[in-house]
């Protein structure tokens, strides 16, 4: 039976220290038995290899330990004390090294392995002790004079900078010079991937094409390791490079360096437009140390995406469209983060994908603060399976052009949790949509924003808090709309909208903007917290309350008219007149025997003849109330009456329930009340 060995990781859960060379490296872990428990006091087997270049690579050095576990189960020992001369020959200075650590608890040689970890930082004294191969140590003052190093490095040598462009800005860090084929272009044959210079972590000298002085780092990569130091200048360029290094360090065959997130410090950075690339992430410090800027550039998006499938991770950043050292005064007319899908030649589809944004604040732009464009002509560009969380957009114009937030074309299973978006202010809302959901149909396809769902999410100060325009199975739960025109639109003159849900929401002064005094423009009267046409709808369990006497008298809960479909219950008022509906029963006639609706509440008007057939697509188990219009008869066909015909006079009124026994569908009469019983 194989041995269950447990042990605390190292790097995260183990420690190291470096002593004086030939020392070696001191390491420090926890022992675990096969039960979970510590093993205390006793003498454990430990084997310590080396290997070169990747995790699997050839094994340069080896040695084992005997250590004795204290009462706590803490070991250590120092890697290298053992095998002291072929510790002595490892060139750190070439390939990437990994440490593998491998126990026995019973003190035996009968190994498993526990971890196998990149050792991603070597201390200077590694380099120089470690034979002639490592060359020598060297301090520069910048970038600069480290590309224009007169004497010809090698292999192993490092330097340390002291800054980007002056000691102490945040740039500077430890260089080594590598000539690993993946560093190198020789002119012959194809170049390495990290060949270029990138004015950060790799570093060229003039006239050699056969290495690189490459940054030693841990963690992310910093915006400042290219010069971007946040002392309110314009950064896309060093900002661009951390991120096109990001992008090439992922799919370099082996791990020549750590994280592919960007880390963009506390600070401000003035941008033109940066391009976002597949898998990378961007982390900021957070919404409010992080202040990004534009520029006063042409590009109408201060970020945007490569064409092709991309997965994003965007988080912690600040984006203020108001700054005058920014080359101009006043609102900026750009829209901020535009995810327009493209297909690319290489894979043939495009779009966001699994992707997540979060916490990020956007304010003072005129124009669409987040623009999620999906495919309009094909199906190849979805953008779909990405969360948006803690976001904020508060917009720079009352103009009704742009929005906070736009969805179009083919976008799917998107989630947007503890967002808020906000037209404007008490004083000059929002003349448009505070979000806006649109589909297209070329040609017959569906192309349209599906599987949507907006949680706990905050609507205000715009003319409509949502408005869409051919959409479906869009979900709104838990959200407050507060001083709108009206709350949502849906809009199905087009194209209906199927499957929308609005449900435990809050609307506050969501129907004409309760008592605030506006000029033109916008929705005083016949404002309603939801209002739709020739779509399908479910609205329950919401609240809506006004202030007092402010609701007008033309406005209300919800406007349906039209051919809407609305499953309504469950709601509540603080006023009685908040409560106004329209369309919620419908007028209907029936035709050629048959009652067609898929409303539960109908006032129904004969055509002469009796009727016998009921075609809704209600669900089994649903109730149709229907109220005579003017003199009806109902016979048997697929209603179901206990005895003849049933007759009904002006007012009266008739239940039934559809029932789908042995896959028949039939509606059953459940209760007939009349006018004189």
């Amino acid at each position: 039976m194989a041995r269950k060995i447990f042990s605390l990781l190292l790097l995260f859960m183990a420690f190291i220290t470096y002593a004086q060379p030939p020392e070696g490296i001191t390491y420090q872990g926890v022992a675990y038995n096969q039960q979970g428990n510590p093993v205390v006091s006793s003498t454990i087997g430990v084997r310590v290899s080396i290997l070169n270049t990747t995790a699997t690579g050839t094994i340069i050095f080896s040695e084992v330990h005997s250590p004795a576990t204290n009462n706590q189960g803490v070991y250590s020992f120092t890697i290298g004390s053992q095998n002291t001369q072929d510790f002595a020959q490892i060139d750190w200075g070439n390939q990437n090294k990994f440490l593998k650590i491998e126990i026995d608890p019973s003190g035996g040689t009968s190994y498993s392995q526990i971890s196998t970890t990149q050792l991603k930082t070597v201390p200077y004294a590694f380099y120089s002790k470690s034979t002639a191969k490592a060359g020598t140590f060297s301090v520069v003052d910048n970038i600069s004079a480290l590309r224009n190093i007169q004497n010809l490095p090698n292999p192993g040598d490092m330097i340390y900078v002291k800054g980007y462009n002056v000691p102490g800005d945040g740039g500077g860090g430890n260089f080594v010079w590598r000539i690993d084929p993946v560093f190198q272009n020789l002119g012959t044959g194809t170049p390495g991937v990290l060949s270029d210079d990138n004015n950060g972590t790799l570093i060229k000298i003039a006239g050699r094409n056969n290495g690189m002085w490459v940054r030693q780092y841990d963690g992310y990569i910093n915006v400042a390791y290219f010069g971007a130091i946040g002392i309110s200048q314009n950064y896309t360029q060093p900002i661009q490079n951390a991120i096109d290094f990001a992008e090439k360090i992922c799919v370099i065959p082996n791990n020549y360096f750590g994280s592919s997130s960007v880390f963009i410090p506390a600070g401000k950075y003035i941008i033109d437009n940066i391009v976002l690339k597949h898998r990378v992430s961007v982390i900021g410090e957070s919404m409010e140390k992080t202040i990004i800027y534009p520029s006063n550039s042409s590009h109408p998006y201060l970020v945007s995406i490569e064409p092709g499938r991309i997965e994003l991770n965007i988080s912690n950043l600040a984006f203020v469209g108001a700054y005058v050292g920014s080359g101009f005064s006043g609102n900026s007319s750009k829209g901020v983060i535009n995810l327009s899908a493209s297909q690319s030649a290489e894979f043939g589809d495009g779009g966001v994908w699994d992707s997540t944004f979060k916490n990020i604040s956007i304010s003072n732009f005129k124009g669409i603060g987040i623009y999620l464009l999906g495919g309009t002509t094909n199906y190849m560009s979805p953008n779909q399976f990405s969360l948006f969380e803690n976001i904020k957009i508060v917009h720079g114009t009352d103009l009704d052009s742009t929005n906070p937030l736009r969805i179009e074309g083919q976008n799917g299973q998107l989630t947007f949790i503890n967002c808020e978006f906000i037209g404007g202010n008490s004083t000059t809302p929002h003349k448009g949509a505070g979000v806006f959901i649109k589909g297209h149909r070329p040609n017959g396809m569906v192309l349209h924003p599906a599987v949507v769902t907006f949680l706990n999410c905050g609507f205000q100060y715009s003319n409509y808090g949502i408005s869409m325009d051919y959409a479906e199975s869009i979900t709104i739960d838990g959200c407050s709309f507060n001083r709108t025109g009206i709350g949502i639109n849906v809009n199905g003159n087009t194209n209906a909208c199927s499957g929308i849900n609005i449900i435990n929401n809050k609307f506050v002064d969501s129907a004409g903007f309760g008592n605030l005094s506006l000029g033109t423009g916008y929705i005083k009267s016949n404002g309603y917290c939801i209002s739709s046409t020739k779509s399908s709808l479910t609205i329950t369990g919401n609240y809506i309350a006004t202030s007092v006497g402010s609701i007008c008298t033309s406005c209300g809960f919800y406007n349906g008219a039209g051919t809407s479909t609305v499953k309504i219950a469950a709601n509540s008022f603080q006023n009685a007149e908040d409560g106004k509906t329209i369309g919620v029963s419908k007028n209907v006639t029936a035709t050629s025997f048959v009652l067609t609706t898929d409303n539960d509440l109908v006032y129904l008007s004969g055509s002469g003849s009796s009727i016998s057939h009921i075609s809704s697509r209600i669900n089994s188990g649903g109730v149709i109330t229907v109220i005579a219009a003017g003199p009806l008869v109902f016979a048997n066909g697929n209603i179901k009456t206990s005895g003849g015909n049933i007759s009904l006079a002006t007012g009266e009124i008739i239940q039934f329930k559809k029932t789908d026994y042995q896959s028949t569908i039939q509606y059953e009469v459940i209760s007939v009340v009349k006018n004189n019983p």
